[in-house]
Order: structure tokens, then sequence, then C-alpha cells
């Protein structure tokens, strides 16, 4: 009865062994994206692109080109708004900023931020994540595992001062992330004589308002700043990666 026992006993540890590689085995899995037999021809940018996957708290999803459009489209949106900032920024409404920056390490600041655009999925940049791959003409077509990396850091309006950045992450309903990094795996098919790469699209948080500051000296308070300001926090998963778009281009 002992024998048995022991046998049934170790029976189980190897059936949960087995079950444990097979686990970390398909979570790894899941980092390899495989090129399906999809592709589409980008208008915009003259490229003929391979499946779109968006890395999610799910993993790996792939979306239909007409999505990943109009999410290039409303990143295009706000990214004109940040122009519109760098313009008006660029004739201060107050003249003599430089002059009284100095006053922020001596006395305490009053600051409001307003918020009047918010966007909790934003993607306004296309990062280009590996080099090109070649396949030989002369050939029956080859499978590249194209490793890739990519690490995103907060942005701000142009020239503006570090306490001000502060200030706006500071006024955020949003816990602010200052960096993520992604790195992954695109199984990339390329017929004989073609060459490929991988781009991503990195995810954000984004903000954009009027930024008010004065400083709080013993005997007045003076406006120091006050105009447009925008920031952007990269996104990232539970699992500590970028969140972003990823996809292949053929040529």
């Amino acid at each position: 009865m002992t024998k048995l026992f022991h046998s049934f006993s170790l029976l189980i540890l190897v059936s949960l062994f087995v079950l444990s590689i097979n686990a970390y085995a398909n979570a790894n899995e899941q980092k390899i994206i495989p090129q399906a037999e999809q592709t589409y021809y980008d208008v915009e940018t003259g490229e003929t692109i391979t499946n779109i996957y968006a890395i999610t708290e799910d993993g790996y999803k792939e979306i239909s080109f007409e999505t990943f459009k109009q999410i290039r489209e409303e990143g295009k949106l706000n990214s004109n708004e940040l122009e519109t900032q760098r313009v008006a920024n660029e004739s201060p409404l107050l003249k003599d900023k430089t002059l009284k920056e100095p006053y922020i390490s001596t006395f305490a600041l009053i600051s409001n931020y307003v918020q009047t655009s918010y966007s909790d999925n934003w993607y306004n940049e296309t990062n280009k994540v590996t080099n090109n791959f070649s396949c030989p003409a002369n050939g029956a077509g080859c499978s590249v595992m194209a490793n890739y990396s990519l690490t995103k850091t907060e942005q701000f309006t142009a020239g503006m001062d570090s306490t001000y950045k502060s200030i706006i992450k500071g006024a955020v309903s949003f816990s602010w992330i200052s960096s993520a990094s992604v790195s992954s795996s695109y199984r990339l098919d390329l017929k004989p004589g073609q060459t490929g790469y991988i781009n991503f699209m990195p995810a954000y948080r984004y903000t954009s308002g009027k930024l008010t500051v004065y400083s709080s000296i013993p005997w007045s308070t003076e406006k120091i700043y006050e105009g447009p300001a925008f920031g952007a926090s990269p996104r990232k998963l539970s699992t500590g990666e970028l969140e972003g778009i990823v996809w292949g281009v053929v040529s």
C-alpha cells in the first residue's frame, strides 16, 4: 500500500512538472509573433506592411488595417495641437520669464494646471526597431525571427523647465510613468529578393492644457509663467512592458 501511495505521488509530481513546463512554453510563445499571410499597402507611407499586432494585457492581439489607420489619424490630431502650442510658446506671454526663473529655487510656487484635452491611448510616432533583413533572390524564401527592443520616455512641451514638468505630473489624474521598455520578437517571412524590417508605435497617455505659475515671495506674488502646456507618459502593462503596436514592412 505504501509503495502504491509513493508511486501515485510521484505520478502527480511528474504531471505537475510537465504542466509547468508547458505553461512556461506557452507564455514564451506569446512573445513570438507568427507572420500570417496578410499584407496591406499603406498609401500614406507608400509601404507594404504585414500583419499588425497590439501589445495588450492579454498578449499580442492582431488588429485590422482600418483600426491601425484610425489610431494613427487620432494621433495626428493631437500632434497638430502640439504644433499650435509650440508656436504659442515661441512668443511667451511673459517676455521676462527667463529673468524670473531664478526665484523658482528660492521661493515657494503657486501653480495651476487646467487640463483641456486628454487621450488614454495616444500614438504619435513610428520607430524602426530593427535593421533591414534581405532574402537572396535565388532562394526559396526566408523566415526571419527578428528580435527588437525599444525604450520610450516622458514627453513635454519643447523647452519646458523641469519645475513646470513636475507641476504637470503632479496635477494629472492618472499614474505618471517616466519610461517603459519592450523587448520581443516578430517572425518576418520574406519572398526571394525581398527586404524587410520591423516598426513599433508606442502608446502614451496624453494631457494638454493651460499652466499658470506664480512665485510666492515675502513681499508679493508674481506671475512667472502662463501658457499652454503638454505632457505625455508612456503606457506600461502590468508585466512592465511598453504598450504599443508592432508590424513588419516588406519591399
